[in-house]
């Protein structure tokens, strides 16, 4: 393995207490090493408080806006002669052996936006009007204090040029990839830089919920069932990684929240059944039972015998797109049901979890600080006062989904029935027309 090089970027931000403010912002670039190139970084300030140059040490100090959920720098990097850019990445190994899970961005120049979580009292909110923005931005500027540490650092990593070709695409998914290029059921770390006859070990390390299964070849043919594969690099050989999803244990009741990290398709299945949440128009959560389940949304399970239940996972991105196309958009947008994934949610006082206690089966809020496993669903709600919200069970499969069309009817204990006509609106025994019936 080559040895690989960092330069340092450092970034220093304060925070103000308005929603929508400008934020001073104070970067440093540094070189780790000498030789390997040089560094610059831009913004969207056009006239910031310090430039900054290109060269082994440089400085930034510019005020910026939140965008995209933190704020935006953009990094440039300048290899030397006989020297390669990588990428960009917040991890300073002092080996060089970089990992391709290590990097923020391949980008050159590259566009990364930092989250902060300190704040400082004085704000300065952003003026709408376009005249006026310079100004408030200079306003910020004089009010807002610059930090004495920096809040994220960067590095960009180059790599020295060899005789040996440099070969990519070697390593692959079966399933379908996530927006980090990761596979929707696990993920694979390998060196990030590969040259024809190194010896390369690639780890294939399954998302929570799911279970690595075997690295085939180009053939399709099994090269072995272990996740740790080692290989010498040739041109046009490439390993393809295989995943699954493990077996869900789920009972007769809707007891159990579960959610995928890859779509599931239940078309045709007897043997176990997926719901939405939604709202009723009576301010009810009630059960709407779904034959297909989008990547990350959560859904309630559910089985006429007790078990432990296999998933298809034969479904592609593609495939995922074209089911979702052809549905309402409303059906999938209305479930209260958020998913975890594979990581666990910390809640905040909004969250709560299916559990069968003391008011009976239902949702039960969490406390702060309490965790959502991964791999489980959960609703969120603001309402102080709401600690409990019940469930009621599904009669049949379908019970949730269409509305049951009947005659009026008598009880078994002689009570009427209540009746709602087709627009929810309730009537008595001399409606005429079709009406829906629930039992008292």
């Amino acid at each position: 393995m080559k040895k690989i090089f960092a330069v340092i970027v450092c970034v220093a931000f304060s925070i103000m207490a308005s929603a929508t403010p400008f934020k001073n912002v104070w970067a440093t670039l540094e070189t780790a090493t000498t030789g390997a190139g040089t560094v610059y970084m831009t913004c969207d300030d056009p006239n910031p408080k310090k430039e900054s140059e290109t060269g082994v040490t440089t400085e930034l100090q510019c005020t910026l806006t939140e965008n995209s959920g933190g704020y935006p720098v953009t990094l440039h990097a300048i290899p030397e002669e006989g020297w390669t850019f990588i990428g960009f990445t917040n991890i300073l190994r002092e080996d060089g052996n970089y990992q391709n899970s290590d990097f923020v961005s391949r980008d050159n120049p590259a566009k990364v936006f930092i989250t902060i979580d300190r704040t400082t009292e004085t704000a300065v909110a952003i003026d709408a009007s376009d005249t006026e923005l310079e100004r408030t931005r200079n306003v910020a500027r004089q009010k807002e204090p610059w930090p004495d540490e920096p809040d994220a650092r960067f590095y960009a990593v180059f790599v020295q040029k060899s005789d040996k070709k440099m070969l990519t695409g070697l390593i692959r998914y079966a399933d379908c990839q996530q927006p980090d290029g990761s596979g929707a059921m696990g993920s694979i770390e390998h060196p990030e830089v590969i040259f024809e006859g190194d010896e390369v070990t690639a780890v294939g390390k399954p998302r929570q919920g799911c279970s690595f299964v075997k690295w085939t070849d180009d053939a399709g043919k099994t090269v072995t069932t272990n996740p740790n594969l080692t290989f010498t690099a040739e041109e046009g050989v490439a390993y393809t990684a295989h995943f699954k999803m493990d077996a869900v244990e789920v009972g007769p009741t809707l007891t159990r929240t579960f959610s995928a990290t890859k779509a599931v398709d239940l078309q045709g299945r007897q043997d176990i059944k997926a719901y939405f949440l939604v709202w009723t128009w009576r301010d009810e959560l009630s059960p709407r039972q779904v034959d297909f389940i989008p990547h990350g949304a959560g859904v309630l399970l559910r089985s006429e015998a007790s078990g432990n239940f296999d998933f298809c996972t034969d479904v592609t991105e593609s495939d995922e797109f074209h089911f979702l196309s052809q549905t309402e958009p409303s059906f999938y947008s209305n479930n209260l049901l958020k998913g975890c994934g594979d990581k666990e949610v910390e809640a905040d006082g909004t969250l709560y979890v299916l559990a069968d206690k003391s008011q009976g089966l239902g949702f039960y809020r969490l406390k702060r600080g309490e965790k959502v496993p991964a791999g489980k669903a959960y609703l969120s709600i603001v309402d102080e006062n709401l600690d409990f919200i019940p469930l009621k069970q599904p009669q049949d499969a379908r019970e949730q989904t269409t509305l049951k069309v009947t005659t009026i009817k008598h009880s078994a204990h002689g009570e009427m029935s209540e009746l709602y006509n087709l627009k929810g609106q309730k009537v008595n025994s001399n409606y005429k027309g079709l009406v829906i019936s629930k039992m008292k």
